[in-house]
């Protein structure tokens, strides 16, 4: 068998209203078809990067996460003012638990069902969220610089 034969199928791109969308179409985690509905929703933002984060979907544009689909529910990423008409809606912040605590992620908040079908809405509060994604990136911890390499031992003479 040849090299080419056993190569994995590349990713397929999906235009989704003139947009691209990219997708992974042999995506079968739970979720993947809500997650296409949601990725037709946030086409009209432009190209929407459907990507795979923890057990579910993320949603990126211009390299701003601004969505998540995590156990079957819609969250959008959120600054206050956001998160404040959220709230009044039914809304709440995503948590989950470890063996240790619980944790409540406040920049990211669910999408009550009610709206789901409400392309409008969904679409408006989608900018905001990308808004927020874009006022409030996440920042990435620099890496702590690696310490020189010590002098080799056991090499050579010590000088006299």
């Amino acid at each position: 068998m040849t090299k080419a034969a056993t190569k994995a199928p590349a990713k397929a791109k999906t235009k989704a209203r003139a947009t691209i969308v990219e997708r992974d179409d042999e995506d079968r985690r739970p979720g993947a078809e809500f997650a296409g509905f949601v990725a037709d929703l946030f086409a009209p933002l432009g190209p929407v990067a459907v990507i795979r984060v923890f057990s579910g979907h993320g949603f990126k544009l211009d390299g701003f996460n601004f969505a998540l689909i995590l156990r079957g529910r819609l969250y959008l990423r959120a600054d206050e003012a956001l998160a404040a008409d959220l709230k009044t809606r039914g809304s709440s912040p995503f948590k989950y638990s470890t063996s240790v605590r619980n944790v409540t992620v406040s920049s990211y908040w669910s999408v009550p069902e009610e709206y789901l079908d409400d392309a409008d809405q969904i679409l408006d509060w989608a900018k905001r969220a990308f808004m927020a994604a874009q006022m409030n990136p996440k920042k990435k911890k620099k890496a702590k610089p690696k310490p020189s390499p010590s002098p080799a031992r056991g090499r050579g003479r010590r000088p006299a």
